[in-house]
């Protein structure tokens, strides 16, 4: 064992040695470093844009080259299961992750390590690390032959899950080529992939084996929307009520596309029949809520708040988007209280399968000599994210933006700084917004990794 650990560290300093002249070389025969930003909306056509910019304007002799991988609506699952093929077509030398935030499954209870100093000793060791990998690996192995209708019907599960591929989903196809319910769950993947054309067509097909599918409709609507084409969305959600009047997300999703074309009257319209249909969905408050905060409606968004909140009591989306509200109206106890158990509940929960990601997405960039830039969303704690990484925080880069954001936005106001509420305390920024964020990314990278 001694001589294992001797040999993969010699081994790892080799590796990493190699990559660094590599690096080197790229530099000097290509003329750029390397930067891949993987993410969602938040990163696609967002930062990405001015981060170069700010890279080189720093002129610590080196020349950078951004690339932006963001995919809109995607999950940390999907960016891991597409990280390899990424890192093969992009070769970069770093890599920054600001993601997470369409994660879907349970959050639970954070349980603080407790390993003894020889069990964390015994983890930071290679050997460890080199059986942790491999168990990995022949589990993911072993998980890839299980049955393949269990895997591919849990669509609420399938953004959660990193081994679920394409394969894997398509295979029940194999067995029931004309399943609608099959290319039902095609098309919920692609579109957590933002595959949005290939989701588009599976969920055509679920449509043309199923006319009366209303599911399908929505989903299709989904796609259409995350495509910005709006008309053709409202149709399709338009079509899954005629099917089933009572399909109350039909209604949500119809709120949300109205919204978005700025037929403002027509989205509450839909969103109150969508509450009338659901009152116990607290998500269908919360578009109401979002609607009349666009609205400039403050008092009639914080009532819709607080009752998706009543519905919801763990959510923290909710308590920071009633942080924000009441810091508009000028409640600031209030919005500080708001914003304090939003804090708690996300130290408190949070994604397993998230976290789990994460620390793949680590393991497979370390193991390839690529540094790992981890982006805090604007406005949130950086804590949660180092919880993640506890004892094993070795390579990673941390780029807090939660003070520099909340002082701006003090100063400056919410709005000058982000597009919406999507994710309740923080939403898609403005291009002023995401010149800051750009700024304190580029500051992160220049001071951490090179030293300037």
């Amino acid at each position: 064992m001694v001589l294992l650990e001797l040999t993969l560290r010699l081994a790892g300093f080799t590796m990493l040695a190699i990559q660094e002249f590599r690096n080197q070389q790229s530099m000097k025969s290509k003329g750029a470093c390397r930067i891949m930003c993987l993410g969602e909306s938040t990163t696609r056509g967002q930062y990405p844009r001015w981060l170069e910019d700010e890279l080189n304007q720093r002129q610590i002799g080196i020349q950078f080259s951004v690339i932006d991988q963001g995919v809109d609506a995607t999950t940390s699952a999907a960016i891991l299961n597409q990280l390899e093929t990424d890192l093969e077509k992009y070769q970069p030398d770093i890599v920054v992750a600001m993601m997470g935030i369409n994660d879907y499954g349970p959050h639970l209870p954070y349980e603080a390590p407790t390993a003894s100093k020889y069990k964390l000793f015994l983890r930071s060791l290679k050997t460890y690390k080199l059986f942790r990998l491999l168990s990995l690996r022949i589990a993911t192995k072993l998980d890839k032959i299980k049955d393949y209708y269990s895997l591919a019907f849990r669509a609420k599960e399938i953004p959660a899950v990193a081994i679920v591929t394409e394969d894997i989903v398509k295979k029940p196809l194999e067995f029931h080529p004309g399943n609608s319910d099959a290319y039902y769950e095609l098309g919920c993947y692609y579109d957590k992939q933002g595959k949005f054309p290939q989701a588009q067509e599976a969920f055509q097909k679920a449509i043309e084996l199923e006319p009366g599918n209303s599911d399908a409709y929505v989903g299709l609507g989904w796609c259409y929307e995350n495509q910005s084409q709006l008309s053709q969305a409202q149709e399709a959600f338009q079509k899954a009520i005629e099917l089933d009047p009572g399909n109350s997300g039909a209604y949500s999703e119809l709120g949300w596309c109205y919204k978005h074309q700025g037929k403002l009257s027509h989205a509450e319209k839909a969103f109150k029949k969508a509450i009338a249909l659901d009152p116990a969905s607290s998500g269908i408050y919360y578009g109401l809520g979002c609607l009349y905060e666009h609205q400039g409606k403050l008092h009639q968004a914080k009532e819709a708040l607080k009752k998706a909140m009543a519905l919801n009591l763990e959510n923290d989306r909710l308590c920071a988007a009633l942080a924000v509200l009441c810091e508009k109206m000028g409640e600031l106890e209030l919005a500080q209280e708001y914003a304090q158990k939003a804090e708690v509940l996300r130290l408190h929960y949070y994604n397993h399968f998230t976290a789990n990601n994460f620390r793949q997405i680590k393991e497979i960039l370390l193991g390839k000599g690529i540094r790992l830039v981890l982006v805090q969303y604007p406005m949130r704690s950086i804590a949660l994210l180092k919880k993640v990484f506890q004892g094993n925080e070795t390579g990673i880069v941390f780029v807090d933006n939660e003070r520099l954001f909340k002082e701006a936005v003090k100063q400056e106001g919410y709005s000058a700084y982000f597009k919406d509420l999507f994710a309740g305390d923080f939403g898609h920024c403005t291009d002023k917004g995401n010149q800051l964020l750009a700024g304190n990314i580029a500051n992160g990278i220049t001071k951490e990794i090179f030293n300037k």
